[in-house]
């Protein structure tokens, strides 16, 4: 009998990691950057989900910031949004 390969295990580089901090920064979801990076949501997220996440949780407080700071100035649609 034949030995079956074993795939070779997905790990990000460095370069594609502060990239996939990127998107995850900007809102892209895990299932829409696993499929843009042609591996499975399961293998993105065990290989960085934590990182995503935070990632992800610093957008978030960039921008609520950002909004913040706008609304405190008077901006009418940061206040509203």
């Amino acid at each position: 009998m034949a030995k079956q390969e074993r795939r070779k295990q997905w790990e990000p580089t460095p370069k594609e990691l502060e990239l996939l901090k990127e998107y995850a920064k900007c809102g892209v979801s895990q299932t829409q950057i696993a499929a843009a990076h042609g591996i499975s949501v399961d293998t993105l997220s065990r290989r960085c989900g934590d990182i995503l996440s935070a990632a992800r949780a610093s957008g978030v407080k960039e921008i609520g910031g950002a909004l913040y700071r706008n609304a405190i100035k008077g901006n009418v649609t940061a206040q509203i949004f």
